[in-house]
């Protein structure tokens, strides 16, 4: 968050989640390079950057998962 020369990135308080607001994202990557956890990846179609938003508190990926590999809650 720190990186970003326009401010893109944020925490999503509610869901303790970066975002990104791709209307302030110039697509210069430079989070994608500071980011340790590589989640954060270059789209080329749009010129921005795209990362995870957890599908707004209700993630598709952990509902669709056969086999309950990928399962989201809150930490306790």
């Amino acid at each position: 968050m720190q990186v970003c020369p326009t401010n893109a990135i944020s925490i999503n308080s509610e869901l303790g989640t970066k975002v990104v607001d791709e209307s302030l994202c110039v697509g210069c990557k430079v989070c994608t390079m500071a980011c340790p956890y590589g989640t954060i990846n270059y789209n080329t179609r749009s010129g921005k950057v795209t990362k995870c938003d957890l599908c707004g508190g209700d993630p598709k990926c952990a509902e669709a998962c056969p086999t309950d590999a990928i399962t989201y809650g809150v930490a306790q």
